[in-house]
């Protein structure tokens, strides 16, 4: 569904993301991790649209993304969510998500998964709140449901578990799988927590220094040598 081929972003002189190759394929919970600037986040922005790649190709369902603005890459199917939350405190939660299920066009197949995933992540009854008197948790939960009103073939979270306690953080990944059911979406997803990760995941690629390290099943990615010594850890392994 997501094809990346010899995408690098550079920053002066500073590679922030090298060459890095990566597939997510078609209906996957594909997750990233990496140390802190490993430019796991600077992928998903040059994904979307916020970053110009320096170079490489970006594929979305066989069609290049590659000068595309950010919003002509949501109609197209990139959804995402945001590593410091940006949803709009001065919109009510219902507002923050029809800005995005007005881009749209299957508007009957947008408002019946919005409606569904409101309930399931706990916003129906908080629908008319303004977006910034939500709880924490429940401002990541409207940030995803707003990702997934686009309708999107790719749905990219950035550290969507964090701040969350171990009760949210299983109940996230029980609607990791709902909207793989409801809503047949790739999945790409960053975070630190690796039993979220580990659990979430169907394959996992390692960035480290902006190259792929590592893609593997989850089992296999925490019995690589490398990975361990860059980022895991010798106590975690």
């Amino acid at each position: 569904m997501l094809e990346l081929e010899g995408l690098t972003k550079n920053f002066g002189g500073v590679k922030a993301v090298n060459a890095v190759n990566l597939t997510v394929k078609a209906g996957e919970v594909h997750g990233l991790i990496g140390p802190n600037g490993a430019g796991k986040t600077t992928l998903i922005n040059l994904v979307s649209g916020l970053l110009k790649a320096t170079s490489g190709t970006i594929r979305l369902d066989g069609q290049p993304l590659n000068g595309l603005s950010a919003d002509r890459r949501a109609r197209l199917g990139v959804g995402r969510t945001f590593q410091n939350l940006r949803i709009f405190p001065n919109l009510t939660v219902g507002q923050n998500i029809d800005v995005a299920r007005s881009s749209v066009t299957d508007d009957d197949g947008a408002q019946a998964l919005v409606e569904a995933a409101m309930e399931r992540f706990d916003l129906t009854a908080k629908r008319s709140l303004p977006a910034d008197e939500l709880s924490y948790g429940h401002m990541r939960r409207l940030e995803i449901v707003r990702a997934l009103a686009l309708r999107p073939k790719i749905l990219m979270l950035d550290e969507p578990a964090a701040g969350m306690n171990p009760a949210e953080t299983e109940d996230l990944v029980a609607a990791l799988a709902w909207i793989r059911e409801r809503h047949p979406c790739s999945i790409l997803v960053i975070d630190h927590d690796l039993k979220f990760i580990m659990t979430a995941c169907d394959r996992i690629t390692v960035l480290h220094m902006g190259a792929v390290l590592a893609t593997g099943l989850p089992e296999d990615i925490t019995k690589s040598p490398e990975v361990i010594a860059a980022y895991l850890g010798q106590a975690a392994a």
